[in-house]
């Protein structure tokens, strides 16, 4: 396609369509990657509520994609209210189920602070309000008579975007925040003591994930709001958000994948851990079990704050 080349839905531009097939052909591919893994999830391993929400947050996605495509490059024929609605839903159950995901870490992490979960659990909800005051209060209209045509007043756009940013990033915060605890007790409070690697084994299987999640979910935010309010175009801002959605949910289920069958993170291990190894058992291990080989030693370097970390997460009945 071209790029003075009409598009099928007015006010969008040309590259809308291209951009959204190919987010849904990233997410049918990752799909298809990891189906012996989510077979493992959903098979192998105790079926929980928390199961649900990773497939919801899977299948929401592929769905909300797939009707937001033929939204976008449908010419006629099809209802857009039906198709409108469906989108929108399945974008409500996509966002609210992959920052869920996330929030099942903190939940996790922090199972012995309720007012910790509290808070989180608000601001969840808060941003689930947020997605769909969004999706009730859209127009849909098709004034060529083929094609279909979405608008959202922009004074909805900002408080729901804001709040998706704070969520997301609090989160994320609170994560790095207890596990790095590991690291400040261990080393002091000099920056350079702290920075220098190597990083506690379990500190280091987090931090690749999370940093790279937070990063992802601020800047993909923030792009959104240029696009919106001081991009070239508005219209720009309908296509901008779709990338992004799709990384989040493809690394908040690749998080939620690696803690449940132990494997590494996203980014290489310090040479000194031997992530492939001993991360499986962490997860998948009482505590008690974990054999004190010379990489499990990282992890009992400190062993009050490394055990009690270690157990929270192998034995909470958050996860």
């Amino acid at each position: 396609m071209s790029d003075d080349s009409p598009t099928d839905v007015p006010l969008l531009p040309p590259s809308a369509g291209q951009i959204l097939s190919g987010c849904l052909a990233v997410t049918i591919w990752d799909t298809l990657c990891y189906l012996r893994a989510d077979f493992q999830i959903v098979f192998l391993h105790k079926f929980t509520w928390r199961t649900l929400v990773f497939l919801m947050a899977r299948h929401s996605t592929l769905g909300y994609l797939i009707f937001v495509t033929i939204f976008t490059v449908s010419t006629g024929g099809m209802s857009c209210n039906a198709l409108q609605i469906s989108f929108r839903a399945f974008l409500v159950l996509a966002r609210t189920s992959t920052t869920l995901l996330i929030l099942l870490r903190v939940i996790a992490i922090y199972h012995d602070t309720p007012w910790v979960k509290s808070i989180f659990l608000a601001m969840w909800a808060a941003t689930l309000g947020g997605l769909m005051l969004l999706a009730i209060r859209g127009i849909t209209f098709a004034p060529s008579g083929l094609s279909c045509t979405s608008y959202v007043d922009e004074q909805l756009i900002a408080p729901a975007m804001f709040i998706e940013i704070l969520t997301d990033t609090i989160m994320c915060l609170a994560i790095l925040y207890k596990l790095g605890g590991m690291t400040w007790k261990e080393r002091g409070k000099s920056l350079r003591k702290i920075l220098r690697p190597p990083h506690p084994l379990l500190t280091d299987i987090f931090l690749q994930d999370t940093l790279i999640y937070a990063w992802l979910a601020l800047l993909s935010n923030v792009a959104i709001f240029i696009a919106c309010f001081v991009g070239p175009t508005e219209s720009v801002g309908a296509v901008a958000g779709h990338p992004g959605a799709v990384a989040l949910n493809l690394i908040s289920l690749r998080i939620y994948r690696n803690m449940k069958l132990g494997a590494p993170g996203l980014l290489p291990p310090s040479p000194q851990s031997d992530l492939s190894n001993l991360s499986g058992m962490i997860f998948n291990a009482p505590v008690s079990t974990i054999p004190a080989t010379s990489t499990s030693t990282q992890v009992q370097a400190n062993p009050e704050a490394s055990q009690r970390i270690v157990k929270d997460m192998v034995t909470s009945p958050e996860t």
